[in-house]
């Protein structure tokens, strides 16, 4: 088998699958080879990507409503598996808040991956969307400060990319180590960031290719999920980012600082049923529920 002709295809389907107890040497194989080096993509500009159809579009539109309630002018995607996540109907009333819907199985014609549906699709979004500065944020992921002083802040600029930490321990025993990787002491959360897609290219490079071996970084044993392979990525690839917080559990969710300022509130709680919706999203979703879509 001439592997390194099989490594070199990482941005197409027919990967070759391997477990996770190869996972260490194929890692290292990939890394002394440089299979995953090439250059950044043409990008340029700033926006904001969400990955959020099917049962999270109504937290999705619920989202979009409030940035541009908060005066947000951003460009804003929201990414989607195919038209029953985002029927024709719906597409529209995102269009409304000048938010465009992309379906991810088209962008797959002209891009085919091994791995898209859930947690890769954060990658996938933030690679193949058109802007050089990407600011995620996961459905039930609200901002509460302007995205745009974020991306303004001089730090920002300086390093590119922001990550939190999470609030809890939720990885396996061998993920860091199966990428040659020290387990650090905080892991991260990944349901918003900043991501430069130029000096943070290497990292993307790493978090999309181990996001197309889901079943063996997603195990049970290694990580949980992205923020474990997009934490591990930058690590791995030493692409320079800024580390904000601190980060609380608030009963809803998470509240994450930057800068001594409450930045964003990741409402999973809510999401998952657990705490109630505030008084504004309450009302939000009933202002979704009253126009009786056709799904």
């Amino acid at each position: 088998m001439n592997l390194f002709a099989e490594l070199n295809a990482v941005d197409c389907v027919g990967l070759p699958r391997f477990t996770s107890q190869q996972a260490k040497a194929v890692v290292d194989r990939v890394r002394s080879t440089g299979a995953l080096v090439c250059d950044p993509p043409a990008c340029e500009g700033r926006g904001i990507v969400i990955a959020g159809g099917g049962r999270y579009l109504s937290w999705s539109w619920v989202l979009v409503r409030k940035l541009r309630s908060m005066g947000c002018n951003l460009p804003i995607q929201v990414w989607h598996l195919g038209s029953n996540e985002m029927p024709g109907k719906a597409s529209e009333l995102f269009k409304q808040l000048d938010c465009e819907t992309v379906d991810a199985h088209q962008v797959m014609m002209s891009h085919p991956v091994r791995e898209i549906g859930g947690w890769p699709l954060k990658t996938y979004a933030v690679r193949h969307c058109p802007w050089r500065t990407v600011y995620y944020l996961d459905a039930d992921c609200f901002a509460e400060i302007l995205p745009e002083e974020i991306l303004n802040d001089k730090d920002v600029k300086k390093l590119g990319s922001v990550f939190l930490n999470d609030v809890g321990h939720h990885h396996g025993p061998w993920g860091f180590i199966s990428c040659s990787l020290m387990t650090p002491e905080k892991e991260w959360e990944t349901g918003q960031f900043v991501w430069d897609k130029v000096s943070g290219w290497m990292a993307l490079r790493w978090a999309m290719w181990m996001s197309e071996h889901t079943d063996v970084f997603y195990h049970a044993d290694n990580f949980f999920g992205d923020k474990g392979t997009i934490h591990a990525s930058f690590l791995m690839s030493h692409c320079p980012y800024l580390m904000a917080g601190p980060s609380t559990w608030e009963g809803y969710g998470i509240k994450h600082q930057f800068k001594d300022r409450h930045a964003w509130s990741h409402m999973m709680a809510c999401k998952r049923g657990e705490w109630p919706k505030p008084p504004w999203m309450q009302a939000a979703f009933e202002e979704w529920d009253s126009i009786k879509l056709s799904l």
